[in-house]
Formats: structure tokens, C-alpha cells, sequence
């Protein structure tokens, strides 16, 4: 049995669009709970911790997490606690290149794969009125850095360099191969 530990919508349809049956399962983890380090170190902590958790549930099953952050050095954006907040993020982040870092971890009672992925992302010249009206119509207050890549129809990022799906928060072509062994598909 293979059980998300996620209730992110994104990630559910990523699993199901490349033919995983699953259930998903909300991990009961206080992410403040770690704290802050390198990114990748950070990212990777936050996956396990989720992992493990559900785990201590569901001991016979494949578990995966994620966990995905906005990093511009030397500040890290999660999901933004109001309005306010993310437009604070999303003028922090305008005409500049961050990294969007997704930690993943596959866990069982043999096994344990703890890795992450990072793809680069450039913003565009964001006026003020942009950034009001893409927090607007797309209310991205469940994402961190304030945005989505997967629904910002190019409102806001000029580029990209890296794996898409990382940015989108669950980097399947990775993941894929990973659970198929596992699975035995």
C-alpha cells in the first residue's frame, strides 16, 4: 500500500496523473519544529519528519512526503500567514532569480530514501498592481513564496532552469522509478 503523507491537491493529482493508487494521510508535524539550516539539509527534514510520522501509522505501507521551499538567499518563504505576507514575498522576489528546493522522502520498513531536487527560477519586474491582482485571483496562501508556477498563466516568472515539477512541489520523474521498484510495477 502506498499512502501520501500530504493533503496538497497538487501532489495528489501528480500520483494519480502517472497511474498511483494511494491514500493520502495529513501528518500531524509542526514544521516549526525544525529548524532552519542549508536548504537542502532543511527541505530533506522536513520530507523525513512528515514520513515518519505517518509511518509510526501505517508501519506495512510505502510512505512518501514532501516538502517544498522558496529560497533567496539568505532568506527562506514559505506560505505566506496573510494577504499582507505575500505580498511582501512576491515584491521580495520580483526581478530576481530564487531556488525552489522539494525534498522528498520514500519510506519502509527496509527502506529509506531521503533526497531533494532544486530548479532556479527568475521573476519578472512585478509592479505593484500585478502582484495584487495574481494574489487576487489565484489566492496562493497554501504555497510557499506566494506563488504557484503550475497556475501564474507567466504573470509573474520570466524563466526557469531545472525540473518544473520541483517548482510545482512533487518532482515525479525522479519519484517514479523510485516507487516503482518499490512497488513492483
Amino acid at each position: 500500500m502506498l499512502i501520501l503523507a500530504s493533503q496538497s491537491p497538487r501532489r495528489k493529482a501528480l500520483l494519480q496523473s502517472y497511474g498511483f493508487t494511494f491514500q493520502s494521510v495529513s501528518p500531524n508535524f509542526d514544521e516549526s519544529s525544525v529548524i532552519p539550516s542549508e536548504p537542502k539539509a532543511y527541505v530533506t527534514q522536513l520530507a523525513y519528519e512528515k514520513a515518519a510520522i505517518v509511518f509510526q501509522e501505517y508501519p506495512n505501507a510505502v510512505i512518501i512526503a514532501a516538502d517544498t521551499i522558496v529560497y533567496k538567499a539568505p532568506k527562506y518563504f514559505g506560505k505566506p500567514r496573510n494577504r499582507d505576507d505575500a505580498i511582501a514575498m512576491l515584491k521580495a522576489l520580483s526581478s530576481s532569480v530564487h531556488q525552489v528546493y522539494t525534498g522528498v522522502c520514500i519510506l519502509t520498513e527496509e527502506h529509506k530514501d531521503i533526497f531533494y531536487t532544486v530548479s532556479n527560477v527568475t521573476f519578472k519586474n512585478l509592479s505593484d498592481h500585478d502582484i495584487v491582482s495574481y494574489i487576487d485571483t489565484f489566492k496562493p496562501f497554501d504555497k510557499a513564496g506566494a506563488y504557484g508556477i503550475q497556475e501564474q498563466e507567466n504573470m509573474l516568472v520570466e524563466s526557469y532552469d531545472g525540473d518544473y515539477l520541483t517548482i510545482v512541489g512533487f518532482p515525479m520523474q525522479t519519484i517514479k522509478p523510485k516507487l516503482d521498484q518499490l512497488l513492483k510495477k
